[in-house]
């Protein structure tokens, strides 16, 4: 029996031209199969709402998308209740979430959008693999217990044994691509810095087929 094909993808940080061909073009996703996004799908790039509006068309389609929160999400929601942590939040990369939507504050995004990103998951436990943006906090007795970890953390020794010898997907610390392409396997970042275009070995989007234990690359295309 065929199994149904499950992806999941690093940062995307408002690159929605490259997000949108990596799957269609490259992955050529069909309505059933699964789409993870590890978070961080906003800010800094040119995008945030196309990456968003590409996620509602592709469930529209009959594709399975999940979107979990990371460190920006956070942010922007942090943002949506202060302006404090606005102004925190468009110097991290919020000014082009805000230009995307031809808007200058949060107050004027839809909500739809906004409570795509607001109720989005921590993390995605699965019976073969688990999925969070950032990492897990190995030093807690309770993997799950610590949620600024699964945003935040940037360094993560994975114990297989906690974990049932499933590997953690995750992204947030980003890294040159020859480099995520011979990690651990039970440590599998998938940010190469898609945003990232002037540092060597970055400015990637990666996805990884967690069947087939394939990685599928695709540059930065942002510009083309």
């Amino acid at each position: 029996m065929t199994q149904t094909r499950q992806f999941a993808i690093g940062d995307i940080h408002g690159c929605a031209k490259t997000f949108r061909q990596l799957v269609r073009s490259e992955l050529n996703i069909q309505a059933g199969e699964h789409l993870i996004l590890l978070g961080d799908v906003i800010d800094r790039g040119p995008d945030s709402k196309g990456v968003l509006d590409e996620v509602f068309a592709l469930r529209a389609e009959g594709v399975r998308v999940q979107v979990l929160q990371g460190n920006h999400e956070e942010m922007l929601n942090a943002a949506v209740f202060s302006s404090k942590h606005h102004d925190y939040w468009l110097n991290c990369g919020g000014r082009e979430f805000l230009e995307s939507f031809g808007v200058t504050h949060l107050s004027q995004v839809p909500a739809l959008y906004l409570d795509e990103l607001r109720y989005s998951e921590l993390y995605i436990e699965t019976a073969t693999h688990l999925f969070v943006h950032a990492g897990f906090n190995f030093s807690k007795s309770n993997l799950f217990e610590d949620t600024y970890a699964m945003r935040w953390m940037r360094a993560m020794e994975v114990d297989p044994k906690r974990t049932g010898n499933r590997p953690v997907l995750h992204g947030h610390t980003p890294r040159p691509l020859a480099v995520l392409l011979k990690q651990n396997a039970y440590n599998i970042n998938l940010d190469s810095g898609c945003v990232y275009t002037d540092v060597e070995g970055m400015g990637y989007l990666l996805a990884y087929e967690t069947h087939s234990q394939e990685f599928i690359s695709l540059k930065n295309c942002e510009a083309a």
